[in-house]
């Protein structure tokens, strides 16, 4: 994909929802965000509108104060956490025409991935995927504009971001 020194920086604004996959996550590490969890968040909010910015919590912020848990690796060093399914990315970027997604864990693909599908398909696109984001339980059921703040570091791939989210009551 684009280096982030090139993103316009009206795609680093936008709409932003959250789709909840916690308890799936509480019950299996591998979880992903699948097209059928998509589905579901847009019968009940209506359908996600181009320009969105689409989140994934799995409650794994939860863990962020532990590193190893956070990580949860096997005894084979194989990590597992949630993520988005290489089928739902798709579904994201053919069918809804999304800025980016992100999620509460280390990487937008389930931990144990090894093809790395989600990101290939993101990035492929011309959109971009943010880790480690904090706080998604407080915004999961509101309208917010995402703004994210990136550095602009000359063929940076990525680096750190500063996201904040505008809150309509």
């Amino acid at each position: 994909g684009g280096t982030v020194d090139n993103y316009p920086a009206d795609l680093l604004i936008g709409p932003g929802i959250v789709i909840d996959i916690s308890a799936k996550a509480a019950e299996n590490a591998d979880a992903a965000l699948e097209v059928a969890d998509i589905e579901a968040w847009e019968s009940a909010n209506g359908e996600i509108p181009p320009g969105t910015i689409v989140f994934l919590y799995s409650g794994w912020d939860a863990k962020w104060s532990d590193a190893e848990a956070f990580r949860n690796a096997d005894a084979d060093g194989v990590q597992h956490y949630p993520g988005f399914s290489p089928e739902a990315a798709t579904f994201l970027v053919e069918q809804r025409d999304i800025r980016g997604i992100g999620v509460d864990t280390l990487s937008l693909d389930i931990g144990a991935s090894t093809t790395f599908d989600v990101h290939v398909t993101i990035l492929a696109a011309g959109k971009y995927g943010i880790e480690g984001v904090a706080n998604l339980a407080a915004i999961k059921d509101k309208a917010a504009t995402i703004f994210v703040g990136v550095p602009r570091w000359e063929g940076g791939s990525g680096g750190p971001a500063r996201l904040l989210a505008v809150v309509s009551e």
